[in-house]
């Protein structure tokens, strides 16, 4: 055999994805990947749907085929791209076997890989650090950077249990739904994110209200 990964097994494909799936997870917890069988073949797609950073050298492109052969030359991936991508290969690797034989034309393995760039590539807010948060493996942040004197938003009661916050919260749309918001375009105030009452004076003091 000419490849064997440390953890590759007899199993089902779909096992296999969902293993790889779980790992990726955990491992890299600042992405998301999406892990798919098409059409059915012997064939495992690995697309990037989302990461803490841009990872193309063209983030108009559409559409994005990473040959896994030379990861670390691919023009359509920058530098954090490459590394991102060669990290998952190393993840997907251990389950996958290969007893191919080139000069004979016999083809062998576990899973053939393809790995891709979503089309709706987007770049993931960090999770904000809370109490909750202190003892787990959170990726975090405090947006340090952000500037509230530009937020042109208002802190409304919207019940005995909720609060809203409404006006201009498109710009500011991933900081509320880190923060625990739901964003809910038909309230009676208007359009606008639904946090716990329990939860104003933590909004009022991030946003200086």
């Amino acid at each position: 055999m000419r490849y064997k990964g440390s953890k590759y097994k007899i199993r089902s494909l779909k096992d296999t994805a969902t293993l790889i799936r779980e790992e990726l997870k955990e491992k890299m917890p600042n992405c998301t990947w999406s892990v798919a069988n098409p059409q059915g073949h012997r064939q495992l797609r690995f697309t990037l749907r989302s990461c803490d950073k841009e990872v193309r050298t063209d983030v108009n492109r559409k559409w994005y085929n990473i040959n896994h052969y030379y990861m670390e030359d691919c023009k359509e991936l920058n530098d954090y791209g490459k590394e991102i991508f060669m990290k998952a290969r190393e993840i997907v690797s251990q389950y996958n076997m290969d007893d191919s034989d080139v000069m004979t034309d016999y083809f062998n393995v576990h899973f053939y890989e393809d790995y891709t760039v979503s089309d709706n590539f987007s770049i993931k807010t960090p999770k904000l650090l809370t109490k909750k948060d202190k003892k787990s493996d959170v990726f975090t942040t405090d947006f340090s950077n952000f500037d509230k004197d530009k937020v042109e938003i208002d802190i409304v009661k919207y019940s005995d249990k909720a609060i809203a916050v409404i006006g201009d919260t498109k710009p500011i749309k991933d900081i509320l739904r880190s923060l625990g918001g739901r964003f809910n375009p038909r309230l009676t105030c208007g359009a606008g994110w639904v946090f716990s009452a329990r939860k104003e004076k933590e909004i009022r003091q991030f946003f200086g209200a």
